[in-house]
């Protein structure tokens, strides 16, 4: 690879996990390498996010469905066009690249989201990188990843200088290892990029086997859930979440519920129906409530409407 300091030159040796199926480049880079690429490769040329090669308004999008304001880093900013942008839409932002010299050390704490793109499959051990920008990240905080993606655009994944190779199912298990709860892999701003959004859990980083316990037990406890919906029931799922995905991907005519206007009317992965207001909830229907940080609340404000509560 051409660099300001001469060619650059990366051995790749590709290696599936016989466990769980993921990919990477099984040669790591001498000490250096990466931190002399990216320091000294030649930067995209483009001013504004007119001229990038993603969609920036998709970006947003996905960004103000979670957090309608504050402190926003961009771990991988580049030039910094899409931090401009950011700024342009109300946020503060932080880019953080080595490019233009700015670590994680040197960015700011307790902030409200992060985004990442096409950045973690560069990174030797994308997760700790991950687990790094959690501990940036406030109580609730949202972190969003876009990666390619090796299912439906290999070739793109394969890119020389990537390291690791996501599936959808990869990265969100990356995340919830590393401390955070999926929320919804929505469409990507590439047309070969992959999209995760998870908020920071309760929770530190957990060893993978015991990740891996934890996620045969939602399963039981979804079943379990399901099973207690009586049958012909009008069911409303509250609030919309990974959960309540994979709840909805069983009920798929349940409807979606959620607070935030943002989402009111849009559509939600596995449902049928589209994500209708609280007020919109109707005497006499079963609601399951699938947020634990937040089910006291919900419950007590629809205690009085004459409906069925399922906690999940």
């Amino acid at each position: 690879m051409p660099t300001r300091i001469g060619v650059l030159t990366i051995e790749i040796e590709d290696a599936v996990c016989l466990s769980c199926g993921m990919a990477q480049n099984a040669l790591t880079p001498p000490d250096g390498f990466l931190d002399n690429l990216y320091k000294n490769q030649f930067a995209n040329l483009a001013h504004s996010v007119d001229d990038a090669h993603y969609d920036a308004a998709v970006r947003l999008q996905i960004l103000k469905q979670h957090i309608a304001s504050g402190t926003v880093i961009e771990f991988g900013s580049a030039a910094g066009e899409f931090c401009q942008f950011l700024r342009d839409a109300g946020y503060n932002s932080f880019g953080v690249d080595p490019g233009i010299g700015n670590g994680l050390s040197d960015a700011p704490t307790k902030v409200q989201a992060i985004v990442t793109y096409d950045v973690i499959e560069h990174l030797e051990d994308p997760r700790s990188a991950i687990g790094s920008l959690r501990d940036h990240l406030s109580d609730d905080g949202i972190l969003i990843i876009e990666v390619p993606d090796y299912e439906r655009h290999t070739a793109t994944a394969l890119g020389p200088q990537h390291l690791t190779y996501f599936t959808a199912k990869h990265l969100r298990t990356m995340i919830e290892v590393e401390g955070f709860d999926a929320i919804t892999t929505p469409k990507a701003s590439r047309d070969a990029g992959l999209c995760i959004v998870g908020r920071k859990a309760g929770h530190n980083r957990v060893p993978y086997f015991k990740w891996a316990e934890s996620r045969e037990q939602q399963a039981r406890a979804i079943e379990i859930t399901i099973g207690r919906v009586p049958p012909g029931s009008t069911v409303f799922i509250w609030p919309t979440n990974d959960i309540a995905s994979t709840i909805g991907a069983r009920l798929p005519n349940a409807i979606p519920v959620d607070a935030s206007p943002d989402k009111c009317g849009a559509t939600w992965p596995k449902f049928n129906n589209r994500i209708v207001r609280p007020d919109q909830v109707k005497s006499g229907a079963v609601v399951i409530l699938c947020s634990p940080a937040w089910n006291d609340e919900i419950e007590r404000s629809i205690k009085d409407l004459g409906v069925t509560i399922i906690r999940h």
